[in-house]
């Protein structure tokens, strides 16, 4: 809070100052003052448009307060001056999927899967391909999943959140990629599918929602769901 105050003060002294803007937007974007931040990035970026960090947090800003497209044009600018900055792509993607342009949102997340499929690790470096971009994967795939999920293609659903799941760290699970792998395997269910077919599919559906109530014991769409598909 001092810093901040510090940073204003020195605003209130020289309005053009693009350093105190950007250490402003600093403190603001820590505090979660995301309008503020937002306003401190824009005066960056008028100074210096090219600026990746002021366009990167900027662009978050802007996601966070609800101007989506503004963060959109933010993060399309960035992937354009660095196309090698894959969180560019998850926040672009990410801007579709709150735009409700799903199809755009989908083939941005096939982009940034396709393109971490061609980079090659050197073998020296220690770190496997799943393990460098582990976090792109799991969100690409998660929400590529949750895009399938709600346009009712539940085995390619089910395809995706599976392959999320595969890219979890080990010691903290994602509860929205289990939660949506239930609920897939849960609406897959139907006339079409034999007795057998329907008991393995809802063993499974089972044992996902059984896996979000570990992570959150107090989860409401789980603990419903399980409850229906038991019977109860």
């Amino acid at each position: 809070d001092n810093a901040i105050a510090s940073f204003e003060r020195a605003m209130a002294l020289d309005s053009t100052s693009t350093e105190v803007s950007a250490e402003l937007a600093g403190g603001y974007m820590a505090k979660k003052m995301y309008d503020k931040a937002a306003e401190q990035y824009n005066k960056k970026l008028k100074a210096e448009p090219k600026n990746i960090g002021a366009l990167v947090n900027g662009g978050v800003c802007f996601m966070v307060i609800g101007k989506y497209d503004t963060a959109k044009v933010m993060m399309q600018k960035v992937i354009e001056l660095r196309p090698d900055f894959f969180q560019a792509y998850l926040y672009l993607a990410k801007c579709y999927y709150l735009l409700d342009s799903l199809d755009l949102a989908k083939k941005q997340y096939q982009l940034v899967i396709a393109i971490i499929d061609t980079i090659n690790i050197p073998a020296g470096e220690g770190k496997s391909k799943a393990e460098k971009y582990g976090a792109h994967l799991l969100e690409a795939n998660k929400f590529i999943g949750l895009i399938e999920l709600l346009g009712k293609h539940y085995p390619s659903a089910i395809e995706y959140l599976k392959k999320a799941i595969d890219f979890e760290p080990k010691d903290k699970r994602d509860l929205e990629a289990h939660l949506w792998l239930a609920q897939s395997y849960a609406l897959s269910l139907g006339p079409k599918i034999t007795v057998e077919e329907a008991q393995a599919i809802r063993q499974k559906a089972i044992e996902q929602y059984e896996i979000v109530l570990k992570i959150d014991p107090k989860n409401k769409p789980a603990t419903k769901e399980l409850d229906q598909l038991r019977g109860k």
